[in-house]
């Protein structure tokens, strides 16, 4: 058996790259059976024990600080996920089926893989090791990626992905710096690509903010589709606002009775923090009682797109979806607007330092600055079709327009 960077391997005992698989030593694939069926967060553990130190000992609170919710909300989800786990080895062990052991020692976990036993470690340790221009062994590391795992397990953290997604990244750079001479001898080329959709619009994402599990479970089934992030704190709720620029969302659902602590109604905190870090972001207000004149001032008072009461998920599934999506559509509109004045005003700014410096027969700068407007050109064409795609985030169009201010003003800054 060959170790990464060592060969091209292609028998793995452990599948990421895609859906999840699991082989047995002679390379017959694990089928679970139906008690042992994986779960969302049975992913999440699998990808956070193999590619953060596979075949090490990884403390409980590790796991729960990388992949889970702080405090015993986390330990609630993790402790089921790691007993599915647990149990699945020791039926498929019997059988003598599972090549792969978890160890629990002094409330450490270790799956015990090596690295070139997994298809998402090895191609890690590939890219560490240096990539060659040879187009077998590049076709081979795009042959790994059977499908775009970050999309089928959409509840695992991208941080969990952290190292994949690095390596992936510099992959790709090498390829693209590659395109015309490995395109077309690459057979795995075409499809390699495909599986990314760089062009398509990314999922929203909509903060969830209730205690109530059961409720939130549902309301992601409700919102498929959609990149749900759950809060069932009022802490939890606080920190993803508070992170809102590494991992923006574009829409929130707050439940008014949030509690903690015998105190309820700290939805209004939430509502205040987001006003204050997040104001831009739609909210709807979840409540169990019926709208009445504080829950008005509240619409009023944190600006929300409405207030909805809370009902059994049967009942609550078309009507809530239609809200979000209403929500999601409206600041699409609002951003494209936005979008367009800061365009129009960029627009402008070379526009008249051109104009200016024909005047002024300063012909150097004026082909500085025409080069400049080709290029605005071309980057405005090129957001404003993703603006249409509505694939941009309003973080996106903050960078895009704080960037492409700051060149501008330092190009025509010579125009007196």
């Amino acid at each position: 058996m060959q170790h990464a960077g060592g060969g091209r391997r292609t028998d793995f005992r452990v599948r990421l790259l895609g859906e999840f698989e699991r082989y047995t030593p002679a390379g017959a694939l694990i089928t679970p059976q139906g008690t042992n069926r994986p779960r969302p967060e049975d992913a999440r553990l699998l990808a956070l024990l193999v590619l953060h130190r596979v075949g090490q000992p990884i403390p409980e609170d590790d796991l729960i600080r990388t992949g889970w919710d702080h405090g015993t909300g986390g330990r609630e989800d993790l402790q089921p996920a790691l007993s599915r786990l647990r149990g699945a080895a020791g039926v498929y062990g019997r059988e003598g089926q599972l090549p792969i052991t978890m160890v629990r020692v002094n409330r450490t976990y270790t799956l015990a893989l090596d690295r070139h036993d997994v298809d998402a470690t090895y191609f890690i340790d590939r890219v560490d090791d240096g990539l060659t221009d040879d187009p077998g062994d590049l076709g081979h590391l795009c042959g790994l990626w059977r499908g775009n795992p970050f999309k089928i397990h959409g509840n695992v953290p991208e941080r969990v992905w952290a190292p994949l997604l690095q390596a992936l990244d510099r992959f790709k750079t090498h390829l693209r710096a590659r395109q015309s001479a490995l395109s077309h001898r690459m057979a795995d080329w075409d499809r390699f690509w495909s599986l990314w959709d760089e062009g398509s619009a990314p999922s929203p994402r909509v903060l969830i903010v209730d205690d109530d599990r059961s409720f939130v479970e549902s309301l992601q089934v409700i919102l498929t589709g959609y990149s749900c992030d759950c809060a069932y704190t009022l802490d939890q709720a606080l920190l993803l606002i508070t992170t809102h620029d590494q991992h923006p969302f574009e829409a929130a659902i707050v439940d008014l009775h949030l509690t903690q602590d015998g105190t309820d109604a700290l939805g209004v905190t939430v509502l205040e923090e987001m006003v204050r870090s997040t104001p831009e972001v739609p909210r709807l207000l979840l409540t169990r009682n019926p709208l009445d004149e504080s829950q008005l001032e509240a619409v009023r008072k944190y600006g929300l797109v409405d207030v909805y009461k809370k009902r059994t998920p049967t009942t609550a599934a078309p009507q809530l979806r239609s809200v979000v999506e209403t929500m999601l559509n409206d600041r699409q509109v609002a951003l494209r607007a936005e979008a367009e004045g800061h365009v129009n005003r960029l627009d402008r700014t070379i526009g008249r330092a051109l104009a200016k410096a024909r005047r002024q027969r300063r012909a150097q700068l004026v082909l500085t600055l025409t080069d400049l407007y080709e290029r605005w050109v071309e980057a405005a064409d090129a957001f404003e079709k993703r603006l249409a795609a509505s694939s941009v985030t309003h973080q996106e169009l903050d960078e895009f327009v704080r960037a492409w201010t700051t060149d501008i003003e330092r190009e025509v800054s010579d125009v007196t």
